[in-house]
């Protein structure tokens, strides 16, 4: 079913609600959480603009219904004309295929730029964490941070050569972060288990709004590369 028009009352009270919302996110501390509200807010803005332009052609279309109407009802009175418009129950599936296109693009747009937001944000809080951890880790912590960046890096690279070249940059990186010792014979996968061992000493606050955010709806609605790059964390 075709979603109707809203009422002007409807329409400024949104633009009150998502004003407000913007207020009170001003007000907060830098964080994790503010910058997930203020994605958040920004794709509701998207689908509130996209509601009103809606709105405005489905009106568009009931005036254009009543002129027709009245050019077969020229002594009709402004109360008639009224009644006749109310009575028009008009629906986004009234319009026009076009219109009805723009709208649906519009609303993929706003989609798409939330995931975009979405995924930037993490990778911006998860290069901060291993510079954090390049610079400030123990050697161990230290190398972690070097093994998840090149394999980030040559995971992304299509060429085979570029990824050898990765490859040897990493091994040389965690060489010298060990000091000369033989890093490339620890078991990354049992020295760095999940989120559960190294990190959780080191920027717990960030960890814990990441943590969050995963059990969020918005999460839920990433697509399974970007949800792959929070369960690698």
């Amino acid at each position: 079913v075709g979603r109707r028009s809203c009422s002007k009352e409807d329409e400024q009270q949104k633009e009150t609600e998502l004003a407000l919302r913007q207020q009170n996110i001003d007000l907060k501390e830098e964080s994790f959480e503010k910058e997930i509200e203020q994605i958040n807010l920004n794709y509701d803005r998207l689908k509130a603009e996209n509601e009103k332009r809606r709105n405005g052609m489905i009106e568009a279309l009931k005036e254009n219904r009543v002129n027709k109407w009245l050019e077969r009802n020229p002594n009709a009175t402004k109360s008639q004309q009224a009644i006749y418009k109310d009575s028009l129950d008009l629906t986004e599936d009234d319009l026009n295929k076009k219109q009805r296109d723009q709208l649906s693009e519009y609303d993929r747009i706003a989609e798409e730029q939330k995931k975009k937001a979405t995924a930037d944000l993490f990778r911006a809080q998860q290069a901060a964490l291993y510079d954090y951890l390049k610079e400030y880790g123990t050697v161990q912590e230290q190398m972690y941070a070097i093994a998840k960046e090149y394999d980030e890096k040559i995971a992304k690279e299509k060429d085979e050569n570029r990824k050898k070249s990765l490859e040897k940059e990493k091994e040389n990186a965690l060489a010298k972060a060990n000091m000369g010792n033989l890093a490339l014979d620890i078991d990354w996968g049992a020295t760095f288990g999940g989120i559960g061992s190294v990190l959780k000493d080191i920027a717990k606050e960030t960890l814990r709004e990441v943590e969050q955010y995963m059990r969020s709806a918005e999460f839920r609605n990433l697509s399974p590369t970007d949800k792959k790059s929070y369960m690698d964390l």
